[in-house]
């Protein structure tokens, strides 16, 4: 009898251990896809071809979200974040059955488009991958009162370089248009980020975006213009202007002068 109670109070610890870790775990909202492929290559080494053999796992992961617009309807369209695609590369020197040595990369695709984030001296630089033209460039600082204002830094290329500027530690203030989707897409309680409503197509808006930053005695070190619209309808806003030619120009310019 006494191993009979034993053996029931071992199963209901393992049980509640059980229910404690599945509990805890955090489930990722994603797609996920792994390819693996392995192949044969010929390299010159010491004046002589030689076989290597070379396995590539490719994964591919993208945020599930829908439409903020359809919040609370069970029609939401989806939306498409930008893919992060990560390569291992093994290579095998010699005939056993190991790998002897491995590289990793990361880039995202968006839209089409795909960007790699590649570190430099004194941060990174944004680059496009089909003309290998530099985009965009960051700068990392281990000064604690070093600022960074980005515009667009909510969605599509600008979040993922919001995401790498926070993660070296650097204060990062976006002025969102659309304040709930940066409230869904980062993390308003990081104490590295300001979220600040702003529209770039509103002088109004900018001054109250400015006149923030000078009562709240913010030094704005480094400026990212990254926000702009582009194939829109023709529609006139501010002083008459053109909305694309508004947005994209005056009022990063205004923001700047101010």
């Amino acid at each position: 009898m006494k191993y009979k109670i034993l053996a029931l109070a071992l199963v209901a610890f393992i049980g509640m251990q059980a229910q404690e870790k599945k509990e805890t775990k955090k489930v990722e909202n994603k797609d996920k896809m792994v390819v693996t492929k392995t192949k044969i290559i010929n390299v010159m080494e010491n004046g002589e071809m030689v076989q290597k053999k070379v396995m590539i796992k490719t994964t591919k992961e993208q945020e599930i979200k829908t439409d903020p617009n359809y919040e609370g309807t069970i029609d939401a369209p989806r939306v498409f974040p930008a893919t992060k695609v990560s390569k291992v590369i093994y290579i095998d020197n010699d005939e056993d059955p190991f790998y002897d040595s491995q590289s990793e990369l990361s880039f995202y695709q968006h839209d089409g488009k795909t960007y790699s984030f590649n570190p430099t001296d004194s941060g990174f630089e944004i680059i496009d991958k089909e003309s290998n033209m530099n985009l965009a460039n960051a700068r990392f600082s281990n000064n604690a009162d070093v600022y960074l204002l980005e515009t667009g830094g909510y969605s599509g290329i600008g979040l993922e370089t919001t995401l790498e500027i926070l993660k070296a530690g650097a204060k990062v203030i976006l002025p969102c248009r659309r304040l709930d989707e940066a409230n869904k897409n980062l993390d308003p309680d990081d104490k590295n980020l300001i979220l600040k409503s702003m529209d770039l197509g509103s002088i109004e808006s900018i001054e109250s975006f400015t006149a923030f930053i000078d009562n709240a005695n913010l030094s704005i070190d480094i400026l990212i213009n990254n926000a702009g619209i582009m194939a829109c309808p023709e529609t006139r806003i501010g002083d008459g202007w053109e909305s694309q030619f508004g947005v994209n120009h005056l009022g990063h310019f205004f923001l700047l002068k101010k």
